[in-house]
């Protein structure tokens, strides 16, 4: 007999002595290695979660020689499988006590996705079904607009708790969100606090929600596997979007410099659309009306326009519409009614990007490159760049490119304020892990 009544979620401390157990018995894995040791608060239970061992377990005490501990409350606990709660915002309300390993705690909200989530298929054959892969990949990727997915069928990326409407997102959210009013140049995009973006949502404003992959992990293993079968680049920035439309809510035409993998959450989305034909490969984006970057100007093929293209045509997106928008297509969007759209985004290094990024690399590496400039003097300049040019002719040209491309990293621009860094869980895991090991302290409560 269930010590529950029947109307009732079962305890929380079924997720360790039922849940866990089963999914590890049942094949589910998690990347993580981590040995993790959970106290219920209040004297609820212990248990300690091995994906260390050969073969994963999840059994009552918490046993020594764990990486990590925490304690938390079982109301606590369960907000968070739930969705109503996150683990970050838990710690800084000082709800969750964390002891030991600061990355194993930063890991822990991806360990419990990939072992309790729903079972999801990753990579772009759910985003571009029932397109195959390879055609897509030979016929769109990367420069021709893709339609397609299952109109008014629930999209598999709706059913993540926090991303079931916008106020279960902005309920958990951490960071700022970036507005855009009913009326307003899409250029005057604000950044403000969830409690302001959430009263001007409900005024007609647009909210924009940046790096979502942060919070959600099937988000962050989605980015990683399309990264990974898309074959970009390791210093390409990827990250997730979120785009929350009320009734009429619009984005002015404009094109971007990023490719996009967009699906369709909730509601519906007019969007018309035309390929860009004043400029190939744009390096940086563009509104139409707005001023033109420095750097587009030497890249146009033809002037600006001031209205999109004749050519635009008109597409409306429902749940569970995909569509994949290549760097610089023109558009621009309006709700029909409350909508909800995430994008999978990425910003990929042109070849002029993985020459410079990869040669300054390798001038760096010579001590006369890294001298101070002094503009006034250009014959040292002259004189460097002549020894360059001598040592790069001794280079077999494959050679060079290979070395060049082996020296990209992954990157995060500098000037991207992704979450308000004060509230960002993983950056104040580790803050605080080390003043506790300089205290002599094991951990951080």
């Amino acid at each position: 007999m269930p010590d529950h009544a029947p109307d009732q979620p079962a305890p929380v401390t079924a997720v360790f002595d039922a849940a866990l157990p089963a999914a590890l018995d049942a094949g589910r894995r998690s990347r993580a290695r981590w040995v993790y040791a959970f106290e219920l608060l209040g004297g609820e239970g212990s248990w300690t979660l091995d994906l260390a061992a050969a073969t994963p377990s999840c059994r009552p005490g918490a046993r020594a020689g764990h990486d990590c501990h925490l304690a938390i409350a079982a109301a606590e606990l369960a907000a968070v499988l739930e969705g109503r709660a996150d683990l970050e915002q838990l710690f800084f309300e000082q709800r969750l006590v964390v002891k030991g390993n600061m990355e194993a705690a930063a890991a822990l909200p991806g360990v419990l996705d990939e072992l309790l989530g729903p079972e999801r298929a990753f990579g772009l054959a759910p985003l571009v079904a029932p397109l195959p892969v390879d055609e897509f990949l030979r016929d769109r990727w990367p420069d021709r607009l893709w339609i397609g997915g299952a109109p008014d069928a629930s999209p598999e990326f709706a059913a993540i708790p926090q991303l079931r409407d916008v106020h279960a997102l902005l309920e958990v959210w951490p960071g700022v969100v970036r507005v855009f009013g009913p009326h307003d140049d899409h250029a005057l995009s604000p950044q403000v606090d969830v409690e302001t973006g959430a009263k001007l949502y409900e005024r007609g404003f647009t909210l924009v929600f940046s790096c979502v992959d942060l919070l959600i992990p099937a988000l962050k293993t989605q980015l990683e596997a399309l990264r990974s079968e898309l074959g970009l680049a390791p210093n390409t920035w990827a990250r997730c979007m979120v785009y929350a439309n009320p009734t009429g809510g619009a984005l002015n035409p404009h094109f971007d410099e990023n490719a996009n993998f967009v699906v369709q959450l909730h509601g519906r989305k007019i969007w018309r659309l035309a390929p860009n034909t004043h400029v190939r490969h744009p390096t940086t984006s563009h509104l139409i009306g707005g001023p033109v970057d420095p750097e587009l100007e030497p890249e146009l093929d033809a002037p600006l326009p001031d209205r999109l293209p004749d050519t635009a045509e008109t597409v409306t997106l429902t749940a569970g519409s995909r569509m994949f928008l290549p760097r610089g297509y023109w558009h621009e969007t309006r709700a029909s009614e409350p909508s909800m759209s995430l994008n999978f985004t990425f910003s990929q290094p042109c070849w002029a990007d993985v020459l410079a990024e990869g040669l300054r690399r390798r001038l760096l590496e010579e001590p006369a490159w890294r001298e101070l400039a002094e503009v006034g003097e250009p014959a040292r300049l002259a004189e460097l760049t002549r020894a360059e040019v001598e040592r790069l002719a001794a280079v077999e040209p494959a050679e060079l490119a290979g070395s060049l491309v082996a020296s990209l990293v992954p990157r995060i621009p500098d000037e991207v304020d992704v979450l308000d860094l004060r509230r960002d869980w993983v950056a104040a895991l580790a803050r605080l892990g080390a003043r506790a090991s300089s205290s002599g302290d094991s951990g951080a409560d």
